[in-house]
């Protein structure tokens, strides 16, 4: 027989995470249920304002169950390989000015990171 709400998880200890990025369970009696959380993000509007040829860190702060999946995008475009919450740009230069997006996603939903401004200034300029 399926127990009633006295078997409902009451501590952490009955919650379990089934490996890394695999959505909590919660069992209720002989049944297991399953628990998914869409991804929710902390938005950022922001202006970079960098100088040719330093290096920027940018970092999409989001939460969700189970894991999460990033790509990133300039300027409208998926950066290739960037599909971690922290995108790295080194040696920067004025061909990357523009607009960075960060989209998060999992199996329940997605969610966009706002975009980030980035204002690449020549070295030389005041």
């Amino acid at each position: 027989a399926v127990g009633g709400p006295s078997d409902v998880a009451t501590s952490a200890s009955q919650i379990s995470e089934e490996g890394e990025g695999a959505p909590y369970s919660i069992r209720w009696g002989e049944t297991i249920v399953r628990i998914a959380e869409a991804p929710v993000v902390n938005n950022y509007h922001g202006m970079n304002d960098v100088v040719e040829g330093a290096s920027l860190v940018l970092t999409a702060t989001a939460r969700g169950v189970p894991q999460l999946n990033f790509q990133w995008v300039f300027n409208g475009m998926p950066i290739d390989g960037a599909k971690s919450k922290i995108l790295e740009l080194h040696d920067i230069q004025k061909a990357q000015a523009g607009t960075y997006t960060c989209f998060v996603e999992n199996i329940a939903g997605k969610a966009v990171w706002m975009e980030a401004f980035v204002n690449v200034r020549s070295m030389d300029s005041d």
